[in-house]
Parts: structure tokens; C-alpha cells; sequence
């Protein structure tokens, strides 16, 4: 399956087209599989999201219209395509949460991972969360929050969605582990991207 991909990928972007794969690739495909597509094919395809991102982002246009403006407003390409290189995020029975939200240029960025947890006071919160975890005791927002930031990275927008919260209440589940010193907000891109590893 990974070659006759890797042959339409290259046939599709070697005629100037955009790559558009059919929703099993996304559910079948494993991860290192996607990295061994990306890794053999031209680095300037373009990729169309899955429905599962579309989804999400069409609900982003709803909820935060600054935000889908401030990522999919650009006259040169329609939304939703993306570099061919964030196909393994993009899996869905990986561990990661989709196409981030961390590079914003017109808004304060919230994309959180575990390079911006300081070590004392984030082992408090995620210790506090592992115990509620496994006292069947309900989590809050934050320890939640925590839990994601910790072991698969995620944005604030990604956060609500997953979580059916409003996104001020996400952010303000942010701002309790940011206020507590357990949590750096990076709102600038430029910043966010020096803590930006995707292990690909």
C-alpha cells in the first residue's frame, strides 16, 4: 500500500496537483508508515486534510472565526492544504491531536507541549491528576489539559473541540496551569516554534 502511494503522491505532484487521499488512508495507514511515505516522496507536495481536521476546522470557523482567518485566509491556496511532511499527525490511530494551531501571525498563539511544563510544577498538577485518575474521581479541566499537554501536545482549539467545551472555557483551563507556573504561554510564533519537535 505504501509504495502505490508513494507512486501517486510523486505522479500527482509531479503535475503541479495537490494530493487528495481517501479517507482509509488516514485510518489504515500506521505512523511509521507515513514517515516512510514522506520520507520518499517530493518535500513540496500539498495534502488536503482529512474529514476528520476538516470537521474540526469547520467548526473552528464557527467558534473562532479570527483564528480559521488567521490560518486558511491566503489567496495563492484554498483551506485545508497543508505540506505533505504533517501526514504522520495527521493518522488517526496515532497519538497525536491533527494539524496544530501554533503558528499563528495575527493572534496569540496556544499550542502547549511538554517542552513548555516546568518540572516542578507540572509534576505537582499531573501527580494530582494521576491520583484522581486512580481514585475513579473526576477530572478538572486543567488536569486535563495537563494530561494532554504531557504526553501528545495540543492547542487550546483542539482542546475544546475534543473536550465539546466552549473555547474560553479551555483557555481558562489554560490559564489556571499558566497562572500556577506549571505552564509557559508562548503567544508569539516565533517563540512557539523553538519549542516545536514533532519527533517525525
Amino acid at each position: 500500500m505504501v509504495n502505490e502511494l508513494i507512486q501517486y503522491v510523486n505522479e500527482i505532484t509531479n503535475a503541479g496537483r495537490w494530493v487528495k487521499f481517501e479517507e482509509e488512508v488516514f485510518s489504515d495507514l500506521t505512523s511509521a508508515e507515513a514517515i516512510k511515505l514522506i520520507e520518499s516522496v517530493n518535500p513540496n507536495a500539498m495534502l488536503y486534510l482529512p474529514k476528520k481536521e476538516i470537521d474540526f476546522f469547520e467548526w473552528l470557523k464557527t467558534n473562532d472565526r479570527k483564528i480559521w482567518d488567521d490560518m486558511w485566509e491566503d489567496p495563492d491556496y484554498p483551506p485545508y492544504i497543508v505540506s505533505i511532511s504533517f501526514l504522520p499527525l495527521l493518522i488517526y490511530n496515532s497519538n497525536y491531536n491533527g494539524f496544530p494551531i501554533c503558528d499563528l501571525m495575527d493572534n496569540d498563539n496556544y499550542y502547549f507541549n511538554a517542552a513548555m511544563m516546568s518540572d516542578d510544577h507540572s509534576n505537582e498538577v499531573l501527580e494530582a491528576a494521576k491520583t484522581r485518575f486512580d481514585n475513579n474521581l473526576k477530572l478538572d479541566l486543567h488536569h486535563l489539559l495537563a494530561l494532554e499537554v504531557a504526553f501528545n501536545s495540543i492547542d487550546i482549539w483542539h482542546f475544546a473541540y475534543k473536550y465539546h467545551l466552549d473555547v474560553e472555557t479551555a483557555k481558562m483551563s489554560a490559564q489556571i496551569l499558566i497562572k500556577d507556573k506549571a505552564l509557559k504561554h508562548l503567544k508569539k510564533f516565533e517563540d512557539v516554534a523553538k519549542y516545536i519537535d514533532f519527533n517525525l
